[in-house]
């Protein structure tokens, strides 16, 4: 998997946020996968870095 440069990473972070948010008033349940899958990636992307 190719790695995100930080202009990359930053929009990835806006759109997840925005996505959790908007869910969270529809369906908590789906704003909790969301926001769990967001922060593996991001996990993973700082793992691959080092």
């Amino acid at each position: 998997m190719a790695r995100l440069n930080r202009k990359e990473e930053g929009i990835f972070a806006i759109v997840a946020a925005l996505a959790v948010l908007i869910t969270a008033m529809w369906d908590p349940i789906v704003s909790v996968v969301i926001s769990i899958i967001a922060l593996v990636f991001f996990a993973e992307q700082s793992f691959a870095k080092k």
